[in-house]
């Protein structure tokens, strides 16, 4: 009677997720302004109350502004904010495509609202706000998200004019008004939402910027918009941040996995000359401190004193001087690193092979079968998941001497159970 050779299958797995960036060439820091028109269970929510003097920067005043529809159909020349531009009308407006406002679900529980305006042969204002208190002489980036909301047979294509404006403290007007042009938004389904961005320079002596968001183009055959999302950041010199374990140069939002017992974080940052910096480090991606002491352009830094438990999270505040360096308004924020410490191990059931008439405890195996996988997580297929097969767990970490052929992987002579590891990524 033949012999069974059983093999342990361990599996490692590392999460590792890849970051798509918007459209931007700056290291943007935190928001000075949103604006995401809220969340609501009405059809239409509530006006914006813009002012068509005290929103709008003196060369525009007093700014001809689009009306508020809060009932009924939101007909031409008219806005209203909306969850679904289907809401235009109460029983559903036909000359609209289907689709949610573009705030990401955790931020507003599914019921978020959107800016919706059906544009005809005026140029007036879809949105204006004034902001006080930015710094002068650094660059912040305005950017707002765009949608063609009408059914394709309504060939206007929305074009929406981008414009920043600043004043002194007796608000007289500074300097040249910034400006751009969104070109054409068009596109449907998942190319539905555009990024549009104006960088500018904030001029010596600002106490006030206005900026608007101006139809800019004629026609009543289409030209609805959708506009959702509005930014204004400041916006500093992109980093390169490298490695010096492995002199590779970290992705944006990249996540790194480290093994345990080599917790040590040992990073370089090139900042521009003059520039000052300060290393954070958060647990959970929403609050972050400061590292003590950490100015300097290299940081070495242990991760367990992060936190021992769980993923890492490192950055760098930086900015054109020290003043500037404590006000969130005027810094400017580098790519986050991840860094993951603990791996997700499990074991899936033994997997047994049966000897052939030699018995001498030798057979081949193969150790990629979809079974085997399905245990590890069975969503394998969906998530996209690779598996790669080593015989030690430092292999598997490390992702060194791969098993070359586990379709059909020959165990050592003998009866003993073996251990092998796979490592799956995404």
């Amino acid at each position: 009677m033949s012999k069974c050779r059983v093999i342990l299958i361990i599996s490692l797995v590392l999460t590792i997720f890849n970051f798509v960036q918007g459209q931007t060439t700056c290291a943007l820091g935190n928001p000075v302004f949103t604006e995401n028109f809220g969340s609501g269970t009405e059809r239409l929510g509530p006006s914006l109350q813009l002012d068509p003097i005290l929103d709008v920067h003196p060369d525009f005043r007093p700014a001809n502004l689009y009306t508020y529809v809060g009932t009924g159909n939101v007909g031409q020349d008219r806005y209203s904010i909306m969850k679904n531009p289907k809401d235009a009308a109460p029983n559903g407006a036909d000359w609209n495509h289907n689709f949610p406002d573009h705030t990401p679900d955790d931020i507003d529980n599914g019921l978020g609202y959107m800016y919706y305006c059906d544009a005809l042969n005026d140029l007036n204002v879809f949105y204006a706000s004034k902001i006080e208190g930015l710094c002068s002489d650094i660059e912040y980036e305005l950017s707002a998200w765009f949608a063609k909301t009408n059914a394709p047979d309504y060939f206007i294509d929305p074009n929406v004019k981008l414009i920043i404006g600043f004043t002194d403290i007796n608000d007289n007007s500074i300097g040249s008004l910034f400006e751009i042009d969104s070109g054409p938004i068009e596109g449907i389904n998942e190319n539905r939402w555009h990024r549009k961005s104006l960088v500018f320079t904030v001029p010596p002596n600002t106490e006030n910027i206005y900026f608007m968001l101006k139809n800019n183009v004629s026609g009543a055959d289409g030209n609805d918009l959708a506009i959702d999302d509005i930014e204004v950041r400041p916006c500093g010199p992109q980093l390169e941040i490298v490695d010096q374990t492995t002199t590779t140069i970290i992705e944006d939002n990249e996540v790194v996995c480290i093994t345990t017992g080599n917790e040590i974080i040992d990073l370089i940052v090139n900042t521009p000359t003059g520039f000052v910096l300060q290393w954070q480090h958060s647990i959970d991606g929403n609050t972050w401190v400061d590292v003590p002491g950490e100015t300097n352009q290299n940081f070495n830094y242990n991760l367990s004193s992060i936190n021992p438990n769980n993923e890492g999270l490192v950055r760098v505040k930086f900015a054109h001087n020290s003043s500037n360096l404590m006000k969130s308004e005027c810094s400017f924020l580098s790519k986050e690193i991840t860094y993951n410490k603990n791996l997700i191990t499990n074991t899936p059931n033994t997997y047994a092979q049966c000897d052939d008439d030699s018995n001498d405890g030798q057979a081949f195996f193969n150790l990629t079968l979809d079974n085997i996988k399905a245990e590890i997580n069975p969503n394998y297929l969906a998530e996209n998941l690779v598996f790669t097969y080593y015989e030690t767990q430092a292999e598997a970490e490390n992702d060194t001497n791969a098993i070359v052929t586990p379709e059909a992987y020959q165990d050592a002579l003998g009866f003993s159970p073996e251990t092998k590891w796979i490592r799956v990524e995404n």
